[in-house]
């Protein structure tokens, strides 16, 4: 595939949480390569990109902060309508996307009590990948500190992509130093309001998060 001479390269491989949960959940080669394409070669509509529902996470995180004000999610729509004008089909779609995900999350999960906190940065090198392993969400909830990524796509969320969720929020605990319990760290699958939880941390996931990103560096100097 050739790729245009003014697109942006990224020389060393990188994956957000978001690309990590996808590298390790696909079972498709040429699905992974698509998605260390979109990371080595970034651009704004890229799908596989951890900010593709960065205006749902927002929007998301102001509406916990005014205390569930649901005024505050229609100015924020309001807001994001009026990117539709001059925008491309790709960026429509992002912006239809992010409009029903922000929808659908205040229609299943509007009532929780959440009180954001600020999210410390992690970001670790696992087998020449640098891995920056920010959560979308970090907050109160009553007396428990909850660690939360969102599963936005309108089908949901596989088995895979549930249990290294859930084991990556987890990792993320551990090296940012917060302390947690297993059902702190939360899985909310926007498409149909269901709350997924950890178990309990896997001994194999580590070695699993070793050899894939060692698959990572290989392609990533090939793509």
């Amino acid at each position: 595939m050739k790729i245009p001479s003014n697109t942006q390269v990224r020389q060393d491989p990188y994956l957000t949480l978001n690309g990590i949960v996808k590298v390790l959940s696909t079972s498709s080669a040429k699905d992974r390569e698509t998605l260390i394409r979109d990371y080595k070669y970034p651009n704004p509509e890229g799908k596989a990109q951890g900010n593709y529902y960065g205006i749902a996470r927002d929007t998301i995180r102001k509406y916990h902060a005014a205390s569930n004000d649901c005024g505050v999610v229609d100015s924020c729509i309001d807001s994001i309508q009026l990117l539709y004008k001059g925008a491309n089909a790709s960026s429509a779609s992002k912006l239809d996307n992010n409009i029903r995900a922000t929808r659908a999350y205040v229609n299943h999960f509007g009532g929780k009590k959440f009180v954001p906190l600020d999210i410390p940065k992690v970001v670790v090198e696992y087998e020449g990948v640098s891995l920056s392993m920010r959560p979308d969400y970090l907050a109160t909830e009553g007396k428990r500190t909850r660690i939360v990524r969102y599963a936005f796509s309108q089908k949901g969320a596989t088995d895979k992509e549930i249990t290294f969720s859930l084991q990556l929020i987890a990792f993320y605990a551990r090296l940012a130093g917060i302390e947690v319990q297993n059902n702190d760290c939360q899985l909310l699958i926007v498409a149909d309001g269901t709350v997924k939880t950890l178990s309990g941390v896997s001994t194999r996931f580590e070695p699993t998060l070793k050899s894939a990103m060692r698959e990572v560096r290989r392609h990533w100097a090939d793509i």
